[in-house]
């Protein structure tokens, strides 16, 4: 499938806010739930040329604004915006969110953009159908292991990860939900002169990435484009890269929850700067298959209305 842009729900850049408290009177604070001390309370806004304001996380120089994040969350609107309140994908329009993240070459990181939902105040309770875009530092299990099998374990020397949770049915080789999964790049990223056959953040450095996820009724198709420039890094050629794509549905309750900070919260070592962060419908030409059941299903309801 090929998504081309069908309608934009949010599109958010931070430029228009003049200080924190007008960021946090759209993007809402919530603290971390884990012991911090001080308590800390969700992103920082930054300007233009904000490098050393964090050391060590902020470039040296943001297009615009960005938000710092670390620690805590917070969530568009407190998740009441209207358009989040059924916000589901069909078989003609997934979902797609994407979101531009500033990493350095710390690893030690767990932050992130999501989208999920949840029945209880956002961003604090009950959540289902997580979706999770950023930086993780942890043993990642692999979701296609079968059952009764050992578990397979892997570790990114990168950290950029993505989470696929709490989600309903699972289909092709899946055989548990993609908890927390490192995006797989290419050995070419490698520098052939630094020792290892590894592809490690020193390979890569540091810079803008694009994340992005797309959400239909089956799938959830998840790309990294390094240096948000639209090529391939390691061929050369026009695309992303990297990208997997799941079987998996979404349990059938809308996403109504925007948010970005700590993954799911948590409290992070260190932080990274996010931007241009954009949720949208897409357009798709279904697969023949699934095309062809909406067209049994179709002519169905049409044979039903004919017998009344």
């Amino acid at each position: 499938m090929a998504p081309s842009p069908s309608g934009v729900i949010i599109n958010e850049t931070f430029d228009d806010y003049e200080d924190q408290a007008a960021f946090e009177t759209v993007w809402l604070p919530s603290p971390s739930p884990s012991p911090t001390s001080p308590p800390t309370f969700g992103g920082t806004l930054l300007p233009d040329g904000a490098g050393g304001l964090v050391p060590g996380s902020v470039p040296d120089s943001i297009e615009g604004k960005a938000v710092h994040i670390q620690s805590g969350l917070n969530s568009y609107a407190g998740g009441s915006l209207p358009e989040l309140q059924s916000l589901y994908p069909t078989l003609w329009e997934p979902i797609r969110l994407s979101a531009d993240i500033f990493v350095d070459l710390n690893r030690n990181k767990r932050v992130t953009v999501g989208l999920r939902h949840t029945l209880g105040p956002a961003g604090l309770t009950s959540p289902l159908n997580i979706i999770e875009l950023g930086h993780w530092n942890a043993n990642a299990i692999d979701p296609t292991t079968p059952d009764g099998e050992p578990p397979v374990s892997n570790y990114s020397q990168t950290g950029f990860a993505y989470r696929v949770m709490l989600f309903g049915a699972l289909g092709g080789d899946l055989a548990r939900q993609p908890n927390f999964q490192y995006f797989v790049l290419d050995d070419r990223l490698d520098r052939p002169d630094d020792g290892d056959a590894l592809v490690t953040l020193a390979d890569i450095g540091s810079g803008w990435h694009r994340y992005a996820a797309t959400i239909g009724v089956d799938f959830v198709t998840l790309t990294l484009d390094l240096f948000r420039d639209g090529v391939n890094n390691a061929s050369g050629l026009p695309g992303v890269d990297s990208e997997v794509t799941y079987h998996i549905s979404p349990r059938d309750i809308p996403f109504n929850d925007l948010r970005f900070g700590g993954a799911s919260g948590l409290t992070s070592q260190f932080g990274a700067v996010v931007d241009n962060i954009v949720l949208e419908r897409v357009q798709t030409i279904p697969e023949p298959a699934a095309l062809s059941l909406a067209s049994v299903a179709v002519l169905a309801s049409v044979r039903k209305l004919r017998r009344r």
